[in-house]
């Protein structure tokens, strides 16, 4: 069974990515329910210095199920006559985990990023490599 890996990180994963994708945001509109997310791609040595195979770093990119939420459509996590969110709700800046099949993949500037409807996000977590 996987578990969880803590990695090193050269610098903070959710600095570098506003870093990266800031000079974009402001040209991107998020519409309806969608939340706009960075994707969160492992580094490549573990804190207890384990190095990652660079397949296995490559692979966060197209199926990595943990993301830092970039953008809120104007009407995400909206209560609706379907769906009801309660009062914990994802802002820009967290960390979230989502199903990657429903999702639509984009690249903002070097960054890989994912379009994501609000029902189909699962949880808001602390630290991003605490999930494979």
């Amino acid at each position: 069974m996987a578990t969880a890996i803590a990695m090193v990180h050269d610098e903070n994963p959710k600095a570098a990515i506003f870093n990266d994708i800031d000079p974009y945001l402001g040209d991107v509109e998020v519409l309806g329910a969608r939340v706009l997310v960075a994707v969160y791609v492992r580094p490549k040595q573990s804190a207890g210095g384990i190095y990652l195979p660079d397949r296995t770093v490559d692979e966060d990119k197209y199926q990595g199920k943990v993301g830092l939420v970039l953008a809120l459509g104007p009407i995400a996590f909206q209560d609706d006559a379907t769906h009801r969110f309660g009062e914990i709700k994802p802002e820009v800046g967290d960390w979230i985990v989502f199903s990657v099949g429903d999702t639509f993949g984009l690249e903002i500037g070097k960054r890989r990023c994912r379009s994501v409807e609000d029902v189909d996000v699962h949880m808001i977590i602390d630290r991003p490599d605490i999930i494979l």
